[in-house]
């Protein structure tokens, strides 16, 4: 496999990556182990210095084995997801205001090796995010905001998925990984609107 270095994963890959650890260890053990870092290679004056693979070693403690796959996939590979809402639809139940929503995903993981070719992730099972979205809301001051009606993470294989879910609200649209913290090839069709 090619370490992750290439020229075209400079620009934002270290923020993906490091909010997706936030959000899968918490923020307390991402704080602790940068905090750890950081009192090791503050202010040093002599060698050795900090480099990526101390910054590395430091997370790696802080990660339960059951995450380990995703340190891996973002600091040691180059990972690539290819999810998707494949339909989406939505009835309400009888109850009020609340609906039934189902919906189809696709999802997908490869590698990419030395050579710039896929390699399947073919034991993939990640967490990734599910979100049902109602209309936009306004905040106090008047600042429009997301308003998730449902968002939970799942352990997903490579495949198609189909989900039904109760909600309070009426859907608007449906995603997967709909707040961007994997890196996906074309993350414009990781949100359907609800039919």
């Amino acid at each position: 496999m090619v370490k992750a270095d290439a020229w075209f994963e400079w620009g934002g890959k270290a923020a993906v990556a490091i909010y997706g650890l936030r959000d899968l260890i918490g923020e307390d053990s991402l704080n602790n182990a940068l905090r750890g870092f950081k009192n090791a290679y503050a202010f040093k004056s002599a060698p050795p210095y900090a480099g990526t693979n101390d910054l590395y070693r430091y997370l790696q403690k802080h990660v339960p084995d059951s995450l380990q796959y995703y340190l891996t996939d973002t600091w040691q590979k180059i990972t690539l997801y290819d999810s998707k809402i494949l339909s989406v639809k939505a009835v309400p139940t009888g109850s009020k205001d609340e609906y039934k929503v189902t919906f189809k995903t696709y999802i997908d993981k490869v590698w990419v090796d030395g050579k710039g070719n896929d390699v399947p992730a073919a034991k993939m099972n990640d967490y990734i995010d599910i979100g049902v979205y109602g209309a936009d809301i306004k905040d106090k001051n008047g600042r429009t905001e997301v308003n998730f009606l449902y968002l939970k993470k799942y352990k997903l294989t490579r495949g198609e998925h189909e989900f039904s879910i109760v909600v309070k609200g009426k859907p608007k649209t449906v995603g997967v990984d709909p707040l961007g913290k994997l890196i996906d090839r074309n993350p414009n069709d990781n949100l359907k609107d609800v039919e």
